[in-house]
């Protein structure tokens, strides 16, 4: 059980999410649902799996996918008995055909509501949506907003200036010295299994090396200063010099523009995941995509069960 916050493109929000809902908690009757013939899937993991002579196959998938027999001239009840799926037998009472009814790409349970993390303009308004999908009108911060609405630019700043910051104080402290990448290093050890001990040994080569030692011993700059900073700069400073994983510090490899460029508003905003006219959009480029939107694009920042 947890949360993720999805950033939304487009009109229609909550049917967008829709179609990424997982089917237990999604309205039975939505279009999102497909009902899919299974039957043979069903066999083979039947025959593969389980001991026959513990438990008949019909019952079996009874008890496996939670559904029953449609009785012959019956329509099913999709909010009801049959919302999962059912079973149809043959005129000799075997299993012909075992429909299940999904969403496929379901990954969250349920939405939660709107997150008010989007900068507005000066007299710009947005909007934010509760759990019960209410809508309550929004000034200075909202969870929804049309772009022309959003004060981009200024988030973008941000991103940017604290990434060119970051970039600047750690090549300061490393001088002229390079490092070599913790991935590299423990591909000398990988195994097929993971190993703790390996990890153990990679993750000591890889921080004893100079350069990397000096980052780790960097102070963070002006930290007193840090409580007057917006919410987001504060965010974004703690990302950028708190996290110190090796994939965080092996980034700062990267020339200066391209490790700016590999963080996005997803990073100030922390949301993990872009949804576009109802597509999940696998690792967007963020700076062409929000450069390509109209300005009456609709934005929305969903925090949701998952």
């Amino acid at each position: 059980m947890g949360h993720r916050t999805i950033l939304v493109i487009g009109d229609n929000f909550l049917d967008q999410l829709g179609k990424f809902q997982r089917m237990e908690y999604a309205d039975p009757l939505s279009q999102h649902v497909l009902s899919l013939e299974i039957l043979s899937k069903v066999k083979t993991h039947y025959e593969e799996t389980f001991n026959k002579d513990e438990e008949n196959f019909l019952n079996w998938v009874k008890r496996m996918y939670a559904v029953d027999v449609l009785l012959k001239g019956r329509e099913p009840d999709l909010s009801g008995e049959q919302k999962n799926g059912w079973i149809v037998l043959d005129a000799d009472g075997q299993i012909s055909s075992v429909i299940d009814r999904t969403i496929p790409e379901g990954f969250f349970d349920w939405f939660e509501g709107t997150l008010s993390y989007w900068t507005l303009y000066p007299g710009a308004e947005g909007v934010d949506v509760n759990l019960a999908g209410e809508i309550s009108a929004a000034t200075g911060f909202s969870g929804s907003a049309k772009k022309s609405a959003i004060d981009l630019a200024s988030m973008w700043e941000i991103v940017d200036r604290c990434c060119a910051e970051r970039w600047d104080y750690v090549r300061a402290a490393c001088g002229s010295q390079t490092w070599e990448a913790f991935d590299t290093i423990q591909d000398k050890y990988k195994t097929d299994k993971y190993n703790a001990e390996l990890y153990q040994k990679t993750y000591t080569e890889w921080a004893e090396q100079p350069a990397v030692k000096a980052i780790y011993a960097m102070p963070c700059p002006e930290e007193s200063l840090w409580k007057e900073l917006s919410r987001q700069e504060l965010h974004m400073k703690n990302l950028l010099w708190k996290h110190l994983e090796p994939y965080a510090i092996d980034r700062l490899r990267l020339p200066r523009n391209a490790y700016i460029n590999s963080y996005d508003l997803g990073h100030l905003l922390n949301y993990s995941g872009v949804i576009k006219g109802g597509v999940l959009l696998k690792d967007p480029d963020e700076r062409a995509l929000f450069a390509s939107l109209a300005d009456d694009t609709l934005l929305t920042i969903a925090y949701v069960h998952s």
